[in-house]
């Protein structure tokens, strides 16, 4: 696997393809097919379609796990000159090539940020699994093997006294901890939506049960959606919780 994920990350991989009127550069072999599906509509167009129809200008958003950038400047775009987004992306080539590509497409509204979120401030390890460096999770010991140590803060830290309109919660399992440090957040802004992958092998995998995920957004108050509009109950998210890998997406809106 070490010699795997070497050639992974030759540079060679490192080309640009332009995706949805944007170029962007793979930081990795795997980005670099992540962008290819991407570019011909394989991966992405369910996430395009919604926030199209819900991210308005002068909207202030979130996106917790921003990746190479494809959907920030999607997001950067629908928000325009008078909004603002917060970009958080822990793994540091992902977040150098987060940077690059917005530079390379003249982004001005996007705020990149380093770190990782959690439900408090700490030092913990950022694993990858396997040769797809998008499927990344934090771990408690930030010396433990194959671990990298990233800054973990809370999103009531990081962005306290920002209004936010809009949150975009994708971190491979941590949505929980994510959303733990952001009860502030949640208070001072009470028609703030959230877009929240719902994964509950990722969850497990974090350590968290994933029925947890869905009662604390019921106890803020929170009506759960579909991507699609259809409710989505507890009864659903325990269908989804069948052992599988398989994720959905929960649209989180007060009434």
């Amino acid at each position: 696997m070490g010699l795997l994920a070497a050639i992974n990350r030759w540079p060679v991989w490192r080309r640009s393809i332009r995706v949805g009127g944007a170029r962007f550069e793979a930081s990795s072999f795997d980005r670099l097919v992540y962008l290819v599906l991407q570019k011909f509509g394989f991966m992405g167009n369910d996430g395009r379609k919604f926030f199209a129809q819900h991210i308005r200008p002068g909207m202030r958003v979130v996106e917790a796990g921003a990746n190479l950038g494809v959907f920030t400047l999607q997001l950067s775009k629908l928000v325009g000159p008078e909004g603002r987004v917060f970009a958080f992306e822990p793994d540091a080539a992902l977040h150098a090539a987060l940077r690059k590509n917005l530079d390379r497409n003249g982004v001005k509204n996007v705020t990149p940020i380093p770190r990782a979120l959690g439900s408090r401030t700490a030092r913990l390890g950022l694993k990858t699994f396997g040769l797809n460096s998008g499927d990344t999770r934090l771990c408690d010991n930030a010396a433990e093997a194959g671990a990298t140590p990233v800054d973990v803060v809370t999103m009531d830290d990081a962005l306290a006294g920002e209004r936010v309109d809009f949150v975009k919660l994708d971190v491979q399992g941590w949505e929980l901890e994510a959303l733990r440090g952001m009860t502030r957040l949640l208070a001072e802004n009470p028609a703030v939506q959230l877009f929240v992958e719902f994964w509950p092998y990722g969850l497990r995998r974090a350590g968290c049960a994933p029925l947890d995920l869905i009662a604390f957004l019921h106890e803020n108050r929170f009506r759960l959606a579909t991507s699609d509009g259809e409710p989505f109950t507890t009864e659903d998210a325990a269908r989804w919780d069948d052992g599988s890998k398989k994720f959905t997406d929960i649209f989180a809106t007060r009434p």
